[in-house]
């Protein structure tokens, strides 16, 4: 495997990355942590980042609805509720032509321990 060295990588970005990282962990201090790797459908472009910028607050007002869900189905038990936390980068083909995100997104294990 081949070695990165500091003049390969954006400090900044590899700043935040530890950042976002330390504050997953503090907030949940068991936390799980899923790559996912998101594609666009074929013949379907974009030269931005509105497909991840949309994608995101998709999963959190999810995660909203989730919790409620269980709190009311529910009651009197103890829910785990569980923030997003999330690392994503835009990447092209070796061509430069398909564009596609890889994603780190961390939750509370205790809300998804059987995933």
């Amino acid at each position: 495997m081949k070695k990165g060295n500091p003049d390969t990588h954006n400090l900044y970005y590899l700043a935040r990355f530890r950042s976002t990282l330390h504050n997953a962990l503090i907030t949940h201090p068991r936390t799980l942590a899923v790559r996912v790797d998101l594609r666009l459908p074929e013949g379907y472009y974009v030269d931005d980042n509105k497909a991840i910028e949309s994608f995101t607050p998709a999963i959190k007002s999810r995660l909203v609805a989730l919790f409620k869900r269980k709190k009311k189905n529910n009651p009197g038990k103890q829910i785990h509720d569980s923030g997003l936390h999330y690392i994503w980068v835009r990447e092209n083909n070796q061509c430069g032509e398909k564009i596609h995100y890889h994603a780190l997104l961390m939750f509370n294990k205790y809300s998804f321990w059987t995933l």
